[in-house]
């Protein structure tokens, strides 16, 4: 059991030690989506994990357990009637194509034979139907862009090693476009390291995330347009070279930010 930075009572760690579960105390400024992008996890199944349901609403000083409940609970949980349960909170099950044929439907017998050749209507063979086709699902198309403008890719981008994203070299000031259609679902600074940080929302699976801004001109909960000014660079603490930090991540877990964007 652990207990992540915060205030934290006795009564806290004897709820996540007796529940087996990693936990977050809710800061000031913090959403949902700021604390899973803070630990690589996906907000969904933070919120699951929580009884949370949409928009996902947390206060300071709520604690946030970051992982699901230990195999013990959930057992007792199962057999304890009392335990509230919501739709929300259970996983949601996999389409499963449904491979059943449809049974023919008995046929009676004639009263009579009739000839062979005059047995037309009730020997006609039944058409089987068949099993119906699994259907992908749908999920929404994200276009994305560039969200600094920058003429050509030599010694304009890089990712370090210890990165899991990429660094796009730039002015001070300049301005920092929205890579793609969404919700801002954090804008503020209070996450140590990133300075002005907005992280936005494109769809269900996908999220991106832009630091090092010295100014925000879209708030939480705000929606924006892929091409919207949403700040202007800045410089990291330490540095001289304003670059942006500008992150993809997909169901939590950065992914190459290079497979998204349009090439230059």
């Amino acid at each position: 059991m652990a207990v992540l930075p915060g205030c934290v009572t006795l009564q806290d760690r004897q709820r996540a030690a007796a529940e087996d579960r990693v936990s977050y105390r809710v800061k000031s400024g913090d959403s949902l989506y700021s604390i899973a992008w803070r630990f690589g996890l996906d907000a969904r199944a933070v919120a699951q994990w929580n009884r949370l349901q949409h928009p996902y609403t947390i206060f300071p000083g709520q604690l946030i357990f970051l992982s699901p409940l230990g195999t013990a609970q959930t057992q007792t949980a199962q057999r304890s009637p009392a335990m509230p349960q919501t739709s929300r909170a259970r996983p949601i099950k996999p389409y499963i194509p449904n491979h059943r044929v449809d049974k023919p439907s008995p046929v009676k017998p004639p009263v009579a034979k009739l000839p062979k050749q005059q047995n037309t209507t009730t020997t006609s063979p039944i058409k089987i139907s068949k099993p119906p086709q699994a259907t992908p699902r749908e999920i929404k198309q994200v276009r994305w862009q560039w969200p600094l403008k920058i003429k050509h890719h030599s010694n304009a981008v890089y990712q370090p090693a210890t990165s899991r994203g990429m660094q796009v070299k730039g002015r001070l000031g300049q301005s920092v476009f929205a890579a793609a259609d969404g919700k801002v679902v954090y804008s503020g600074n209070g996450l140590k390291g990133y300075g002005e940080l907005i992280i936005i929302k494109h769809s269900d699976e996908l999220i991106s995330a832009y630091a090092h801004n010295r100014k925000r001109f879209v708030p939480q909960e705000m929606w924006v347009k892929r091409g919207q000014k949403i700040a202007e660079l800045g410089v990291k603490a330490g540095e001289e070279d304003a670059v942006l930090y500008f992150e993809i991540r997909k169901f939590g877990k950065p992914v190459d930010p290079m497979a998204y964007l349009p090439a230059l």
